[in-house]
């Protein structure tokens, strides 16, 4: 989604993630398609999911965050509510 705002990846070493990336990105303050930020604190990774390619933010968080969009963030959002509620619903469970 396209957004005002630079997305935030939050990582323990951002060394480490370089290093995953290899070559696919380089530092630079023109054009910024994210920030990386090191931290320590656990709580930031409440709940993520990892994928073949890494660590993502959890469903809830996404959820949340395109909630406050604008109206196509806000749609992006219902899907991302549909996919959490499949995941917490017994299946054959009534609605």
């Amino acid at each position: 989604m396209a957004r005002d705002e630079v997305p935030v990846l939050y990582c323990r070493q951002i060394d480490e993630v370089l290093d995953i990336w290899n070559d696919q990105v380089s530092e630079t303050s023109r054009f910024v398609d994210l920030e990386l930020r090191q931290v320590r604190d656990r709580t930031v990774y409440f709940d993520r999911r990892i994928e073949q390619s890494g660590p993502y933010a959890s469903p809830v968080q996404t959820f949340l965050e395109l909630s406050i969009g604008d109206k196509r963030d806000r749609e992006v959002a219902e899907q991302v509510r549909a996919f959490i509620l499949k995941e917490v619903t017994p299946q054959g469970a009534e609605r």
